[in-house]
């Protein structure tokens, strides 16, 4: 017959109870906070609760005595000035803010052959530059002799009319008027254009003859590219922020800044 093994049986965790006397280690030992503290022995050194006067001469560091020279003495009659903040870090080039991505909008105004900026507005976003020059007017932007900008304004400075749609007699087909003034916008990256380029900006407004749409060098004037194919309509060698009207010189500032 099989044997059963007994089970053992394990014994609860006894809890202390409240108000029953502390448990510790050693009973003989006093408890925390009764009787004297013992000194220590061996070789620590002990600092005494009245330590005598120090008499030593040797390795003393002399007494401070106010004289003349002392800061109080010192201090002028009116005062010292009020305490200045503290002056910015200059900032290397490195540090210079960058400007922001976008480019800069003129509005130049087309009147007797001659070109003149009559407003600027700073528009966020990269600019999408057109390297094809299509039949009709376009416009370019130079400094120096580097090619920044260029556009096409093929209909610009041009009245179409539609046709009768009853057919009178003399009024089928378009009908094309030229205007003798009219704007155009111009726009140009920001990176590009700043307060000391603007008179260094040449600015040209073309004519192009040809039939197709062409591709261009970047970089590189129209004129130097269609040689015989373009025919200047106008051009503002410089923009002279002092010779602007006052609403233009504060929008082109404010463009800029």
């Amino acid at each position: 017959m099989a044997r059963k093994t007994p089970k053992t049986t394990r014994s609860r965790p006894q809890r202390q109870k409240d108000g029953a006397p502390p448990v510790v280690e050693d009973p003989k030992l006093p408890r925390m906070g009764e009787g004297e503290p013992k000194p220590l022995r061996g070789r620590a050194a002990v600092m005494p609760s009245e330590p005598k006067k120090d008499t030593g001469t040797q390795n003393r560091m002399a007494a401070f005595k106010r004289g003349a020279g002392s800061g109080d003495a010192r201090m002028p009659k009116e005062g010292y000035p009020d305490q200045e903040p503290p002056k910015p870090p200059r900032r290397s080039k490195s540090d210079a803010p960058k400007k922001k991505d976008g480019y800069v909008r003129l509005r130049v105004l087309v009147h007797d052959d001659e070109l003149s900026v009559v407003g600027a507005k700073f528009v966020e976003g990269p600019l999408a530059q057109t390297e094809t020059v299509h039949p009709g007017r376009a416009y370019e932007v130079m400094l120096g002799s580097r090619r920044v900008a260029t556009g096409v304004v093929p209909d610009a400075g041009q009245w179409r009319s539609f046709p009768d749609p009853t057919g009178r007699a003399g009024l089928g087909g378009h009908h094309i008027t030229e205007l003798p003034s009219y704007e155009i916008a111009v726009r140009i990256p920001a990176e590009d254009l700043s307060m000391s380029a603007l008179p260094k900006a040449q600015i040209t407004l073309y004519q192009w003859r040809g039939a197709a749409p062409t591709e261009l060098v970047a970089g590189r004037s129209m004129r130097s590219q269609l040689p015989g194919r373009t025919n200047v309509i106008a051009t503002l060698k410089g923009i002279r922020l002092n010779q602007l009207p006052k609403q233009a010189q504060a929008e082109l500032r404010q463009a800029l800044g």
